[in-house]
């Protein structure tokens, strides 16, 4: 059993799932749940599976990752659950919220597998317990179908973008940890891995008037891309300079400034022409609360590199 818990760090599972080991384990850049999902579930890498955000583009127009096409969004990939049934071992998923989302990316991670429709609603519920709850139940019923692995996509993310690790998420981890030591007693190997975590995001009205002049001056697409905390602007041909010294000026306070180039020279995503050619000339990596995140009533977001949004665990009970 393998609990795919979205938007949980590693110091809050050790918090809420004290009957498990907890392995830390080290995110994609951006920590962001469309890059570390496919990555985690079929080994590839971003120069592989070239999606490096929410937003970017391809073929030199923007595309939302979870929409539904061109098929040629991501690269070549094979999930780890097709593996899984090459080797005899079937795989039945309950995909909960990306059950919403019928494109390449979502049947790129579960290839393989046997999909399974959710008991409860589809959506999230407004409390991030229900999901839980609505987890267990759901889980409970395909194991009693005698499923060699069972996987249960389960979304708190959506709750930590709004009320952060409230008292209700950690309740709502606190009912997965029980129903995993429960399935570990009935010889069920239980395990659960996650995408990314969260840190606490806090507008500032003054830096995202600076971000919208910066993004309406003439020297980029006026539409941008990234996700969350990482965002990144295409230059109109021959600005990138002074697109970089603008955006330098205008965040510098609030994020680590540079040129696709400089990122990829530091390691962070691989200098591959075919990812730098979606992914925009200058990226603004958050470094302080005030960064100018897509969704301004969001509390808690991720994509830049702390270690609350970098480092998950994978839990075995």
């Amino acid at each position: 059993m393998l609990l795919a818990v979205d938007g949980v760090g590693l110091s809050i599972a050790e918090a809420c799932w004290p009957g498990a080991r907890c392995q830390s384990l080290v995110t994609t850049f951006p920590s962001t749940s469309t890059t570390a999902w496919l990555t985690a579930l079929t080994g590839a890498g971003l120069e592989q599976h070239l999606v490096p955000g929410m937003v970017f583009r391809v073929d030199g127009s923007p595309v939302t990752a979870v929409s539904t096409g061109p098929e040629h969004l991501l690269g070549p990939v094979e999930s780890v659950f097709s593996r899984l049934r090459a080797a005899g071992v079937e795989t039945s998923v309950i995909p909960g919220l990306v059950a919403d989302y019928p494109g390449p990316w979502s049947r790129a991670l579960w290839q393989g597998a046997s999909l399974v429709a959710a008991t409860g609603p589809v959506g999230t519920p407004s409390d991030p317990r229900d999901t839980a709850r609505h987890a267990v139940a759901d889980v409970d019923a395909v194991l009693a179908t005698g499923a060699d692995l069972v996987v249960a996509y389960v979304d708190i993310d959506t709750a930590v973008h709004q009320e952060g690790y409230s008292d209700r998420v950690r309740q709502a981890l606190a009912i997965l940890g029980s129903a995993a030591v429960r399935w570990r007693r009935r010889d069920v190997l239980t395990m659960a891995v996650s995408d990314h975590g969260a840190t606490e995001v806090r507008p500032d009205a003054v830096v995202a008037d600076r971000w919208t002049a910066l993004v309406e001056s003439g020297l980029c697409d006026p539409v941008s891309g990234g996700a969350g905390r990482v965002r990144w602007l295409y230059c109109v041909p021959g600005q990138h300079e002074r697109l970089l010294a603008a955006a330098r000026q205008a965040l510098g306070e609030v994020a680590w400034v540079a040129s696709k180039w400089e990122v990829a020279r530091r390691g962070w995503w691989p200098a591959s022409d075919s990812l730098l050619s979606r992914v925009g000339d200058v990226v603004a990596i958050a470094t302080a609360p005030a960064f100018p995140v897509p969704q301004q009533d969001m509390r808690y977001e991720h994509g830049s590199t702390t270690p609350m949004e970098m480092l998950v665990p994978f839990a075995l009970w």
